[in-house]
């Protein structure tokens, strides 16, 4: 078998294992999706919250957002199917980008909403509410900051909030049933066998020169 062939199993191979974690991820952020669709709805259940003023409707928007963003995904596993290019995997790491971004967007839209409702998380709520819209604000850019790619806690550890609170609720929920790590992995690991090492072009370039010089001496 020569290098080429070698090389082109080897892609082949990263894109099945792609187009297999794409429609996993999809899978699983929806299926986080609904489990946060029902946490909302006992929250609201718990607090006697009315028709006009309960977390899910709040929530609703965003929720349809990152919905939207888990069904892209699968979208582009679909068309993985069909095409073996750069194009899809940079489709593949453009929709997780927008679907760490969908999801960050629901910790927001749930602090916001606890703030209108006056909620707070214990002794950091009230830390925040003394410090004002400013320290909200610095909280928000950390979080546009920071990455989804791995929500799970490596040391085990529980996460801040409290499920008291929409923020904490989503937070929790998010934490426990999302990450986008092994499609970060993955993507990384279909582009780099895309991307020809410098001494494989190299060995291509050589074996180019060796044809044409055995095509120029036939002729000779």
């Amino acid at each position: 078998m020569s290098k080429s062939t070698d090389h082109h199993a080897v892609v082949e191979e990263e894109f099945l294992k792609l187009e297999h974690v794409l429609n996993q991820t999809a899978g699983d952020t929806s299926a986080c999706l609904k489990l946060l669709k029902k946490h909302l709805s006992e929250y609201d259940s718990r607090n006697s919250n009315h028709l006009s003023n309960t977390a899910t409707s709040y929530m609703k928007k965003d929720m349809r957002t990152a919905k939207d963003a888990a069904s892209s995904l699968k979208h582009v596993a679909d068309e993985m199917s069909k095409n073996r290019t750069k194009t899809e995997v940079a489709s593949a790491r453009n929709m997780m980008n927008a679907t760490a971004k969908a999801m960050e967007t629901l910790k927001i839209t749930a602090r916001n909403y606890d703030k209108d409702n006056k909620q707070s998380k214990g002794i950091k709520g009230t830390i925040d509410a003394a410090m004002g819209g400013h320290h909200n604000k610095d909280k928000d850019e950390k979080h546009k900051e920071g990455s989804l790619l791995d929500s799970k806690d490596k040391n085990g550890g529980g996460i801040l909030g409290s499920t008291d609170t929409v923020e904490g609720l989503v937070e929790k929920t998010l934490h426990d049933n999302f990450s986008l790590t092994a499609l970060d992995h993955q993507i990384n690991a279909t582009e780099k066998a895309l991307t020809p090492s410098m001494m494989e072009r190299a060995k291509e370039k050589i074996h180019d020169v060796k044809d044409k010089m055995t095509g120029d001496s036939k002729h000779m």
